[in-house]
């Protein structure tokens, strides 16, 4: 590909190339590259992905943060640079940004019965986690180490 500099969309700088079949392309973040076969084209498709990153929404969701169990929560668009969905907790006063919700169950909005009734069933399930991995510490062991014993004391 050759480059052909930079086109300003809503105040963004973006590196623009050309390939050999005459496609335009710029890669405006790490997931999501575009191309069109005219400039003007390219030029519409980084327009929609730069309004995509203006736009403020309020998308509430419930989220599963591990041993925190439930958490309310709202989506409010996307970080201008990253792309990433940018999260306001309910619990907190600032927003901060999602790196990797796959990590984390994302649930729809709930009601209050239901939330109250998933709270409990979290942490019911953060409690026997913990529980098994109590049992767990208690009765590990080495099982080369035990093979080894075994040898150790038999009578061969």
């Amino acid at each position: 590909m050759t480059s052909m500099g930079t086109l300003e969309v809503r105040g963004v700088e973006f590196e623009i190339a050309v390939d050999r079949s005459g496609y335009f392309h710029s890669n405006p973040s790490d997931d999501n590259s575009m191309r069109d076969d005219t400039l003007e084209g390219l030029r519409k498709k980084l327009m929609a992905h730069t309004k995509q990153r203006q736009v403020r929404v309020n998308v509430p969701f419930v989220v599963q943060r591990g041993y925190q169990g439930l958490m309310r929560a709202t989506a409010t668009g996307f970080h201008a640079g990253t792309g990433n969905v940018l999260i306001k907790l309910e619990t907190d006063t600032g927003k901060w940004e999602s790196m990797q919700w796959e990590r984390f169950d994302v649930l729809e909005d709930l009601t209050e019965e239901d939330f109250e009734t998933g709270c409990k069933l979290a942490q019911a399930v953060i409690k026997a986690d913990q529980d098994w991995r109590d049992f767990q510490s208690k009765h590990r062991m080495t099982l080369n180490q035990a093979v080894r014993t075994a040898i150790a004391n038999s009578d061969e």
